[in-house]
C-alpha cells in the first residue's frame, strides 16, 4: 500500500492537501487523518485515481471539521532535531529543552522542574534529539514496568514478563504466552493513558480478542475507555511515529 505525492483540491472554498493510497484489503473507499500524514484517502486497487475529487466532495464536511484537529500538533523529533526552548511531552506535561554546554565535565540529561538541562562538551540539535529520545526510553524502562506490576496485582492477573519497545504502529500487545509488550512513546502520554494502555494489554490475558465481551470487560475499569481510545489513536500520527 503506497502513497501518493501530495495532490491540492478546494472544497467549500478552503484548500486542502491531500494524499491518496490504494489497498489491496479496502472494499470500500475510506479517509484517514492524523498529524504525521495529513489527510489521506484510501482507495480499492481498482478504484480510478479521477474519481477521488468527486469522492472528496461528497466527505467534504467530515474531512473539514476533522482536518483542523491536528493542526496544533508538532512533532516532538521534527526532522530528527531539537533546538533550544522546544518542548518535549513527558507524562501529561511539556517539557522546555534548554542547553547546557558551558562547563558540562560530563554529558547527560537533568530533568529540573519543567526543564530538561542538556549537558554536553559537544553538541548540536542532532545530538540533542538522540540524547533526549535515550533519556525518554530511559525513563519508560524504569516507569512503566513498576505500573504493569502494580496494575497486574490489583486486577488479580499474572503475566509472564513485560517488554518496552519501539514499536511504529502500535502502543501495545499481549501475547498467547502472556508477554506483555509496550511502547516505549507511552512515556510522552499522561498517566491515566498509560494506565488505561496497560489495563488494556493486561485484560488480553482474559480475552485474547477485541470482541464485545472485551470491550465490556475494559468498561469494568474504564468507562470512559471510548474517549482514552480516541485519545491514543489522535496521537498516535505523530507520536508514534517516531522510532
Amino acid at each position: 500500500m503506497t502513497a501518493q505525492s501530495k495532490q491540492k483540491i478546494v472544497l467549500d472554498g478552503q484548500e486542502v492537501e491531500y494524499a491518496f493510497r490504494r489497498s489491496r484489503r479496502a472494499r470500500h473507499v475510506h479517509f484517514e487523518i492524523n498529524a504525521c500524514t495529513g489527510l489521506v484517502v484510501v482507495v480499492p486497487q481498482r478504484c480510478s485515481a479521477s474519481s477521488v475529487p468527486a469522492l472528496m466532495e461528497g466527505k467534504k464536511h467530515w474531512i473539514l471539521k476533522n482536518i483542523d484537529r491536528y493542526t496544533g500538533y508538532e512533532h516532538p523529533f521534527e526532522n530528527g532535531h531539537l533546538q533550544q526552548g522546544d518542548n518535549i511531552p513527558y507524562l501529561g506535561r511539556d517539557l522546555e529543552i534548554v542547553f547546557s554546554i558551558d562547563h558540562a565535565d560530563t554529558d547527560g540529561v537533568i530533568l529540573d522542574d519543567d526543564r530538561l538541562l542538556l549537558q554536553s562538551k559537544q553538541l548540536d540539535n542532532g545530538t540533542a534529539a538522540q540524547t533526549i529520545k535515550q533519556w525518554l526510553r530511559d525513563q519508560a524502562k524504569m516507569f512503566i514496568p513498576g505500573r504493569v506490576d502494580e496494575l497486574a496485582s490489583r486486577l488479580g492477573l499474572t503475566y509472564n514478563r513485560v517488554s518496552i519497545r519501539g514499536q511504529k504502529s502500535r502502543w501495545g500487545s499481549c501475547s498467547s504466552k502472556k508477554n506483555i509488550n509496550l511502547n516505549w512513546k507511552l512515556i510522552m502520554t499522561p498517566p491515566h493513558i498509560i494506565d488505561y494502555t496497560i489495563v488494556h494489554e493486561l485484560l488480553h490475558l482474559r480475552q485474547m480478542n477485541h470482541s464485545k465481551a472485551f470491550w465490556n470487560l475494559v468498561a469494568e475499569y474504564y468507562p470512559q475507555w471510548r474517549e482514552y481510545r480516541k485519545w491514543l489513536k489522535d496521537h498516535a500520527g505523530y507520536l508514534l511515529v517516531d522510532a
